[in-house]
């Protein structure tokens, strides 16, 4: 049996995202599913980063400039974390 906690269904997607954070500046990774709550993204960079983290990220390659959103590292595994967007 699974502890199925979320809030929001996933839908799965692939596009490359930016991050942002004054501990590393940006780095660009690929986001694995996206909710109305948040999103997974595969950056293991991003694993060494203590839960609770707050950063920026803005998806890229849309054929309009996407806005720039603040995140919350809520859980991590070896090769990503996942996000909860901050309202």
């Amino acid at each position: 049996m699974t502890d199925n906690r979320r809030r929001h269904p996933r839908t799965p997607l692939n596009w490359q995202i930016c991050v942002w954070h004054e501990s590393f500046g940006e780095l660009r990774g690929q986001t694995r599913d996206f909710s109305d709550g948040g999103v997974y993204i595969q950056l293991v960079e991003l694993t060494r980063l203590p839960l609770g983290t707050r950063m920026i990220g803005q998806i890229q390659g849309l054929p309009n400039e996407a806005p720039r959103v603040e995140m919350e590292i809520r859980w991590a595994d070896d090769r990503g974390v996942g996000l909860r967007f901050v309202r």
